[in-house]
């Protein structure tokens, strides 16, 4: 099974025309795309974390979804740490394959990922237009604020979550992953008890306070890892044997 193959099953599930316009991603560092593939680890992110772990561990291709390659590298120096990270990723023969906004864009992308993991019926897209990245739908029985504050931790794996307003009852969720403060206009008009994502900033939660409005803002890492089974999935339906394991570590930034 070459990285090759991989990259074209991947291209058919998600094509490059779901891609934004100001998004890059697809191949981002390659030393042969027609090389075997030995392992496969998914992750959010490449960090120096990640990489190390590849290492040792014996993964040739690293699949992403955040973009490991989004400003230009301006110089292949090692004072420079992206330069750096793709020569070290380079000569450890390591194939690295992001799939940013085509994952947030896909039916079964970022965002319903979070609906499964929530196990929410009667799920509907909404967001701007040509961009309904976003669901919504129900939970399968209403719950506290303090009840579903708990249920999100424990599915998510995270420490902490941050609130604009406490309803009384959930019964009805949005969800985004990944930032969402775009997307609150659109979350008030579905009339949801409350809307879960990544982050939607300061001035935002406050205005959303002031509103009566609920958000829950779980961690843009935390909302986003789940859409790594789905991927997981779809990659395991090529490979014929080869299996593609989850970066271990949720949480790409210290809680102290």
């Amino acid at each position: 099974m070459t990285i090759r193959r991989l990259y074209d099953h991947l291209e058919k599930i998600y094509p490059a025309n779901m891609r934004l316009d100001w998004d890059n991603d697809g191949v981002m560092v390659s030393k042969n795309l027609d090389a075997d593939i030995k392992k496969i680890l998914l992750a959010l992110d490449i960090t120096n974390d990640v990489i190390s772990y590849a290492k040792q561990n014996g993964y040739n291709v690293i699949v992403t979804h955040h973009p490991f390659l989004f400003e230009p590298i301006r110089s292949l120096c090692p004072d420079e740490y992206n330069a750096k990270a793709a020569m070290e990723l380079l000569e450890s023969n390591i194939t690295v394959l992001s799939y940013h906004t085509r994952l947030d864009a896909a039916y079964e992308g970022v965002s319903r990922a979070l609906c499964n993991l929530f196990e929410m019926e009667k799920v509907e897209e909404f967001g701007p237009p040509s961009e309904e990245y976003a669901r919504v739908g129900y939970l399968k029985n209403a719950v506290g604020a303090d009840k579903f504050s708990a249920f999100l931790k424990e599915k998510l794996h995270c420490e902490h979550i941050r609130t604009s307003f406490l309803p009384e009852k959930i019964s009805k969720v949005a969800v985004l992953g990944g930032e969402g403060k775009e997307y609150i206009p659109f979350a008030k008009k579905t009339n949801c008890d409350v809307f879960v994502t990544g982050n939607v900033g300061y001035s935002a939660m406050i205005e959303a306070k002031r509103a009566g409005f609920s958000i829950f803002e779980v961690g843009h890492d935390y909302s986003e890892t789940p859409v790594l089974s789905i991927l997981k999935k779809n990659i395991e339906k090529e490979t014929f044997g080869i299996a593609a394991d989850i970066y271990p570590v949720i949480g790409n930034l210290l809680t102290i």
